[in-house]
């Protein structure tokens, strides 16, 4: 392939080699395509993201957890969302009240005790009659 410009000596003009033009066209053309490329690249990405903050949002509604927690999710790829949702529902888990029956009046009532503790599970536990 040959670089070198071709000058008409009548004209004065630039004249091109099939082979030429069709170097100018590839060129061209791959650089577009790079560019469309790239750009379906960053859509799909963004696509992706939207897709994950919305799992996200509903992940939490159904595990009960407040949404201000989205802002501390990993939400990069979908195994790490997962992961994060984990982590975060096994510590709530272990900071969430529990619902428990205990005496009130002459009835037991189902509810949540200031208490941490099952009086029904410490009585029977320590052989008190519940």
């Amino acid at each position: 392939m040959d670089n070198e410009v071709n000058v008409t000596p009548e004209t004065g003009e630039r004249t091109f080699t099939q082979e030429d033009v069709n170097r100018i066209v590839g060129e061209r053309l791959a650089k577009e395509k790079g560019k469309s490329d790239a750009e379906l690249a960053e859509r799909e990405q963004g696509i992706q993201q939207r897709e994950l903050l919305l799992t996200a949002r509903e992940r939490l509604a159904e595990a009960e957890l407040p949404a201000a927690l989205l802002d501390a999710l990993n939400m990069s790829t979908k195994e790490a969302l997962d992961n994060s949702l984990a982590v975060i529902k096994q510590e709530f888990e272990k900071i969430k009240p529990k619902t428990v029956h205990y005496r009130e009046g002459n009835g037991f009532v189902t509810g949540i005790r200031d208490s941490c503790y099952d009086a029904q599970e410490v009585r029977s536990t320590m052989g008190l009659k519940t």
